[in-house]
Formats: structure tokens, sequence, C-alpha cells
């Protein structure tokens, strides 16, 4: 199979089954588990029956190569009846690994199957119950495991059946059971598209699971309010963190006056003032820049950045290189260009610095996109103009808020941006230790469907500035 259809294969159970690892996933069926008058053709997903077919001691059936994994959430898989043989005895299902492959799926204790020559379900018998419409070649018969209710059910020819069995256990494998002369059939696991689209289930299933969360009660208001407040004290919104622990009769762990600080200096840079918040940095956090080196090469990276935004439109450095000529042309500038000049020196010796120190090995890469608006004219109007755009001021904004909290002693992250994260890893340890429900919560789609409730949020033009905090 050719890279990239295996690729568009992959990308497939990665959208289908986003909580799981697409090489846990039955895929085709396996050579070692399967009755001897069974046989396997096209990639081990076509089955061929070649026994003598006389009597039910003559079934067998075949396992997939792996369990259903209950992170799935809901699973599906289909059958094609390429040939209904003699009598059409094939039967479609599920069974565990200890199930007798010397019979048709439902006939024992732990097997679930649904018939072709009667269209009865079977489980832990050879007397069936009646389930749907009998299926011959030419059909194509779906069966899915919905984990969250713990139920099974098939479809035949894309058409739902409903329900077929409950109180399914975990770790079933998909299976196909035969009994006649000539039958054939071949599996689809999902390699390509489905004629039985399980989407309304999954849609049902998180409707469910969105709508139990939002009825769990919360009546801890104390908790609620220590997270509000850590965030307001976090991002430096020192007025409403005042006025909020006053309300709450709550007392921050960090002194308004540093918080001021923080502020200020974030203020800064989101106007582009990057000098000035060094400055003021080095003022009120000494030795933080000097300690962090890489974060204040990235700060005089993007000072030289916004000296740009300030600049004429005539800017010409021709025929130099950025990482040498720039630093020793003696070319006649106006007093912009000369910052400009001035600021590439000290970024390029500091660059030397790191790397001969061997701190940061992507300090040059970063000093290169800075100095790769030299090249244009109208670096507004260039490949680069990206580089300008205000939101680019946000990152360094953010890492420096970061570090002087470090610096004092504060949290790097608040609770409740740490909440997410943590949410999201308990959902991937549910999901794998079968609580399925949890298959179905999306956090960062729950967050923005509770924002849209309560914002109408417009869209932005990423160039013009946010607004002062």
């Amino acid at each position: 199979m050719e890279d990239s259809q295996q690729e568009t294969i992959k990308n497939r159970f990665s959208i289908m089954y986003p909580k799981v690892d697409d090489t846990a996933l039955p895929k085709c069926w396996n050579v070692k588990d399967k009755y001897r008058f069974l046989y396997l053709s096209n990639r081990n997903l076509r089955v061929h029956y070649k026994g003598t077919g006389e009597s039910a001691q003559d079934a067998g059936s075949i396992r997939a190569t792996h369990s259903i994994p209950c992170s799935c959430g809901v699973y599906y898989f289909e059958v094609k009846i390429l040939d209904k043989g003699q009598h059409g005895f094939i039967a479609v299902g599920l069974s565990s690994w200890k199930s007798n492959t010397n019979n048709l799926p439902g006939w024992e204790r732990t097997a679930y199957g649904y018939h072709g020559a009667d269209g009865l379900r079977y489980h832990s018998s050879d007397v069936g119950l009646p389930y749907g419409p009998k299926y011959t070649a030419g059909d194509v018969i779906g069966c899915g495991i919905n984990f969250v209710d713990k139920t099974c059910f098939f479809t035949k020819n894309g058409h739902y059946l409903g329900v077929a069995f409950q109180n399914i256990p975990l770790k079933l494998f998909p299976t196909v059971g035969m009994q006649s002369i000539g039958e054939i059939i071949e599996a689809n696991f999902g390699q390509e598209a489905f004629l039985f689209d399980p989407t309304f289930i999954k849609d049902e299933l998180k409707a469910r699971v969105k709508q139990s969360i939002e009825n769990f009660p919360f009546n801890d208001s104390n908790k609620a309010n220590k997270l509000i407040l850590s965030y307001l004290t976090h991002h430096g919104y020192t007025n409403s963190a005042m006025a909020f622990a006053e309300s709450t009769k709550q007392i921050t762990n960090e002194d308004f006056q540093s918080m001021n600080n923080r502020k200020n200096i974030m203020k800064l840079i989101r106007e582009g003032k990057i000098d000035a918040a060094i400055q003021l940095t080095n003022k009120y956090y000494p030795n933080l820049l000097e300690k962090n080196k890489d974060l204040h090469f990235r700060l005089l990276c993007r000072q030289f950045v916004e000296l740009f935004n300030e600049t004429p439109d005539n800017l010409q450095f021709l025929g130099q290189d950025i990482n040498t000529n720039l630093i020793t042309n003696k070319t006649s500038f106006d007093v912009n260009n000369l910052k400009i000049l001035k600021l590439g020196q000290e970024i390029y010796k500091f660059n030397q610095k790191l790397l001969n120190s061997n701190l940061n090995d992507l300090s040059t890469r970063k000093m290169k996109e800075a100095f790769s608006l030299i090249a244009y004219n109208d670096p507004l109007n260039s490949n680069m103009k990206w580089l300008l755009e205000y939101t680019r001021r946000e990152p360094i904004c953010y890492e420096l808020n970061s570090s002087i909290l470090e610096y004092v002693n504060q949290p790097q992250i608040t609770s409740i941006d740490l909440a997410p994260l943590m949410a999201k890893d308990l959902l991937n340890v549910m999901a794998n230790t079968c609580t399925p429900a949890a298959v179905f919560v999306n956090v960062e789609d729950y967050i923005r469907e509770e924002l849209a409730e309560e914002f109408a949020v417009p869209n932005t033009n990423h160039g013009l500035p946010p607004a002062n905090r």
C-alpha cells in the first residue's frame, strides 16, 4: 500500500477515534485466530469458507487482530457479503478471545451475532430471537458498539436496525462466522467510507454527556472566587483584583504594587515599546533578564522588529548580509536607521554569546527572522509583514509575565488556566481506563460554546492593537 494511502487511512481513524492510537484498532482479520475452514485474501480483509458445510459442526469463525478499545466511545465496522454460498449461513457480530471458533458468533456466552439466514440475533444460545431482516449476497451488514450505554447495534445497507444486545462486556473482537460452501465476505474496518454514518449516535451521546456536566452541582463559591482572583492577579488586572478581593473578603498572594509594576510592563510590550519594558523590568526585578538570557534575547529581537513599525517606508540596506555586513557597514543612515544598526549590532553580539555558551541553538534563527525585514524596501507589505503584526507581541508578553511571577514566587500559570489542561489529561486517562463518556467531552469546544453564549465576540482585525488592559 502506498504511503499516501496509508496516511489517508490513518487520518480517517484519527477522526473516527481521536482518543485511540490507531495501532490498537482492529484493521484486518487475524490469521492465527480462525477456524481451519476459513481462508484469507485481499490484505486479510476477505474471508472464504472452504469447509464441507454438512452440519453445525462445520461452522467456523474468525476474529480481528485486536479487541475494540473502549476509548473509541462508539466503534463500528461493516461486512459485505460477496457470495452467500450454498445456504447463506453467515453471521456478523462480536466475540471474546475465549469463544470457540468452531461456532457461529452468538452460540456461546461470550459471543453476539446477527445471522443472515434467518435475520435473528443470537447470544449464548443456538436459538435466536427476532431482530432484523435476512441478508444475502450484495448486502452490507454493519456492527457497532456504544460503550457508554454498553449496547450493540447492527445496520443493513446503511440503515440502522436498532439495539440488538445490552450490557455488552469489554474486550470484544469484530467477528464473522460461516457454515456453507462458497461463502465469501469482505470487511471494512474504516479503511473506506461506511454505508452507515454513526455520527448521529455520537452526537446524541455528546449532548447527553454535556447535559450531565451542566447539571452537575457546584456549590463551593469560595473555590470559584479563589480561581477568579488568581486569574485577575496573574494577568495584572489590579483594580478589578482589588475590588473583587474586597467584595469576597479574600487576600491576594501578591501585593498590588507588584501587580501594577507587571501591568505597566505588559502595557508597554503591547504598545510595542520593548526598550521601555526592558528598562522597567531591570528596575523592578533586578537580575531577572540577566538570569534568563534567552528571554532577554527574544525581547531584543522583538524590539528590533518594532523599529520597523516606526521607521519611514524607504529603508534600504542593499547588498548587506544580515549576519556580518550589517555589523560593520559604515554607510550614512538617518536617525531611525542608526537605531536599527545599533540594535542589530547588539543582537548579533548577544547571539554569539548565547551560541558560545550553548544556551540556545535557536537564537540564530530568531535573529535571522528579525533581520529579514532589512531586505525589503516596504516591510509592511512584504512576505515577512506577519512579524510586524501587533498580535506577535502577545507570546513574548506572556513569557515575560510568567518569568516575573516566578521571580516574585508566584505561580507561572493560574489555576483557571491550569484547569482545562488538567481536565484534558484527566479525560484522556478516563477514556483509556474504560470511562467511555469521556471520549465525548472536548474541553476547547465546551469553553468556546460557553463563551459564545455569554459574550458576542466580534471578529478582530489582526492589524489593530488589542485594547490596553
